[in-house]
């Protein structure tokens, strides 16, 4: 007798499908799938490529989402073996024209030239000039030749020349006895041997800052020997001159002369004075000198500078062709000499 069948189950249902265990192929697809899933179509990677272009142009952020390129690495900078200037002045000729300063109690001899380009070649001119003095015989045991040294030139057009090896020789008898040569030359040949260059040659025996209380203490040590109440009685001129500076004034000046110089023993004499008193004012510096018996060779050299211009505008209009123009053959020399101020720039060799 066959067994009983369990209760609750039909004979005839049909039989429960085991579930289909996953095979190799459809293992193995699905990973393409997924790669080909997350793989960009060539239209969305062109606009997310358009995306970054817009935004590293218009300087925002690139989305995370775009694929970025890897950094190249960056070269390592050489160390740099140019040496740099520590002042900050730089260098160059600004370096040069630092190599000698002006400072108060300083002595030498100031001058202009005719032109800024000019300088250089004047100042060896005038270092030239100077180097003809002849040393006293009580200084030759000590020094034979002076020593002048240029230094900075804080205006166009102009120059300083130092003394430095001698403290007991002051500069105005060194250019006076100098131009005393050159006028007894000039007047005995005819020939100016001078520099055509140079315009003006001041000495500067004493120099102060430029402000009128350094000047007044500096007056009232220098000028009572020669201008006090106890001086032996003289006529004086004052010869003044401020340049890119107006902390000193003329009539401050004169005052302070006035109180040193009684006016009953020392007269004031403008035509030819027996001491004229230099006062050269500068950005920088003020300068102080007595000359003695300066009127005398600035006249000679005033009377020298204007036969030499008058000469040299004889010789520039033969110079000139028909049409008005300077000929080939006219002397280069000459072509300092057009400006329209020369009375003024050779009105006197030391004015």
């Amino acid at each position: 007798m066959p067994d009983a069948e369990p209760a609750g189950i039909r004979q005839d249902a049909p039989p429960v499908a085991a579930e289909a265990e996953p095979t190799q192929a459809a293992t193995e697809a699905e990973p393409k799938q997924a790669a080909a899933e997350s793989e960009p179509k060539p239209a969305e990677a062109e606009s997310a490529s358009q995306q970054t272009a817009e935004a590293e142009t218009k300087g925002a952020e690139v989305p995370k989402s775009t694929v970025e390129e890897p950094k190249k690495a960056e070269p390592k900078k050489a160390n740099d073996s140019r040496k740099r200037p520590q002042n900050g002045s730089g260098g160059g000729q600004n370096a040069k024209r630092q190599k000698v300063e002006i400072a108060p109690g300083d002595k030498g001899v100031y001058f202009t030239t005719l032109n800024s380009g000019s300088v250089d070649r004047a100042k060896r001119d005038l270092k030239q000039l100077l180097e003809e003095y002849k040393v006293p015989e009580d200084l030759k045991s000590r020094i034979s030749k002076l020593d002048f040294t240029p230094c900075t030139e804080a205006t166009k057009g102009m120059g300083f020349l130092k003394l430095l090896n001698m403290e007991d020789l002051l500069p105005s008898k060194v250019v006076s006895q100098v131009l005393a040569v050159q006028r007894d030359n000039f007047q005995s040949t005819g020939i100016p041997t001078c520099s055509r260059l140079l315009c003006r040659v001041l000495p500067i025996d004493h120099t102060c800052k430029p402000t009128m209380a350094d000047f007044r203490k500096l007056a009232e040590e220098v000028l009572p020997l020669q201008l006090g109440a106890e001086a032996e009685p003289t006529t004086w001129a004052l010869e003044f001159k401020a340049r890119n500076s107006s902390a000193i004034k003329k009539e401050a000046v004169l005052e302070v002369l006035d109180a040193i110089a009684p006016k009953e023993r020392h007269k004031v004499n403008l035509n030819d004075p027996a001491k004229c008193i230099v006062v050269q004012v500068h950005a920088q510096w003020c300068g102080l000198s007595i000359v003695p018996h300066w009127g005398p060779l600035r006249s000679a050299f005033a009377r020298r500078r204007k036969e030499k211009v008058q000469l040299e505008r004889l010789d520039d209009s033969r110079g000139r062709d028909s049409t008005g123009h300077h000929s080939a053959g006219r002397s280069p020399q000459n072509q300092c000499f057009r400006s329209s101020d020369l009375k003024e720039r050779y009105g006197a060799f030391g004015v």
